[in-house]
């Protein structure tokens, strides 16, 4: 933006002074309606109502003017002009672009791999070092805790399922032989 103009009219005085005028108005209309319901004579109530058709086109005006400034006051309006920006030429040549270089792209490429990569390695080693030594304890209470429901679950199903009498090893013999022999056959 090269230059900035803001202008603006205070109105808020004016608004004030229209308050003020519209309430002796409407004072003063009432007055006069009482005289209009006391007047005997027509051309007494005649007269009057002229009076009163008067003030209160003078209170419509006022009433009018007083919407203007609020719905003035409301809206703003903001002219702007935009410019565009000529660039300026360069005192010097433009440098003419590089040809493709392979190997000094994949050299580029190598160093960026290995920065990458030394970068792992190292959230690896941080990873050994800071956590190994909190996950060994973890997975130790975990594996007892494991054991114990085990252990406990195989005594409760002991408890619950009837002794079957112990199988003697040559029972064992015998129904592997026949098994054996069977898929033989």
């Amino acid at each position: 933006m090269q230059n900035d103009i803001a202008s603006g009219q205070d109105v808020s005085q004016e608004y004030v002074d229209l308050q003020s005028r519209l309430t002796n108005l409407e004072a003063t209309a009432a007055r006069i309606r009482e005289f209009l319901d006391k007047a005997t004579k027509v051309a007494d109530a005649l007269e009057i109502n002229r009076q009163l058709s008067d003030v209160e086109g003078q209170i419509e005006e006022v009433k009018g003017r007083m919407q203007y400034l609020k719905d003035r006051s409301a809206f703003s309006t903001i002219a702007l002009t935009l410019n565009p920006v000529v660039p300026t030429p360069t005192p010097y040549p433009t440098p003419t672009p590089v040809a493709w270089q392979p190997a000094r792209r994949s050299r580029r490429q190598a160093i960026r791999w290995a920065v990458c990569c030394g970068g792992l390695v190292d959230a690896a080693i941080w990873l050994g070092i800071v956590l190994l030594p909190l996950a060994i304890p973890a997975v130790a209470i975990v594996a007892i805790v494991v054991y114990f429901n085990r252990r406990r679950k195989g005594k409760r199903l002991a408890r619950l399922q009837p002794q079957q009498p112990a199988k003697s090893k040559s029972y064992r013999r015998i129904v592997f032989h026949i098994a054996v022999t069977e898929t033989r056959n």
